[in-house]
């Protein structure tokens, strides 16, 4: 289970290398390459689904800010618990 959760995280610091150049001025057809780039990322090391996939990157940045899009992000055991929680209310099952 621990594996599918860095690969999550591994799957998510991917879109933080893509898009770490913000400035503030925003491309919106570069952010949607992005974030499209993000959610096939978690689909392929999960088996997610696009709705899934989508679901996770949202309750990511909505729980962890845009911290949990940084390469150098290393979750603590009750950030684990907070990952394990957001894929179960996504409907990946982890496996155990």
């Amino acid at each position: 289970m621990r594996r599918n959760l860095l690969a999550l995280l591994c799957a998510l610091a991917l879109a933080a290398g893509a898009c770490g150049d913000d400035d503030g001025g925003g491309d919106d057809a570069e952010g949607g390459a992005e974030r499209e780039a993000t959610v096939t990322a978690i689909m392929d090391s999960t088996g997610a689904s696009e709705d899934e996939a989508d679901c996770i990157v949202d309750g990511a940045v909505e729980e962890f800010g845009d911290e949990a899009l940084d390469p150098a992000f290393q979750p603590g055991p009750e950030q684990e618990e907070a990952f394990t929680a957001l894929y179960s209310e996504c409907g990946v099952d982890l496996g155990g």
